[in-house]
């Protein structure tokens, strides 16, 4: 499946289900999430390339969020959620821009959020 954020990843996933049967739905997938995963490959400087990953895992908050069908409160959570190993995309790439592994530039591009990056990275 392909998905720019964890977030699109749950979409894609409970848009397989008729409307009818969506409630059922996130409630198994809110019982059975244990984690997500994206990753971007990104040009790096100096030659090569470089992993941007985000991770979301299913910790309780998560899982509330997806039975309640508030999809759009996970960014939130997962940027909140650091210590739990938790990290958005638009972190990961800032970070990759902060270490000088990665050009802003391409950074930027790779963004599903370009207008939080733009501000984080500031």
């Amino acid at each position: 499946m392909s998905a720019d954020t964890a977030t699109r990843v749950i979409e894609k996933i409970l848009n397989c289900y008729a409307s009818a049967k969506i409630d059922s739905a996130r409630m198994l997938l809110a019982d059975v999430l244990e984690g997500i995963i994206i990753q971007k490959l990104l040009p790096k400087n100096g030659g090569g390339t470089v992993l941007a990953t985000e991770v979301l895992i299913g910790a309780s908050a998560i899982k509330s969020v997806i039975r309640e069908g508030k999809l759009k409160q996970i960014e939130t959570i997962i940027q909140t959620s650091g210590d739990q190993g938790m990290i958005s995309m638009t972190q990961a790439l800032v970070n990759l821009v902060r270490a000088g592994q990665v050009s802003q530039e391409d950074a930027l591009a790779a963004a599903p959020r370009k207008d939080d990056f733009k501000i984080i990275i500031k």
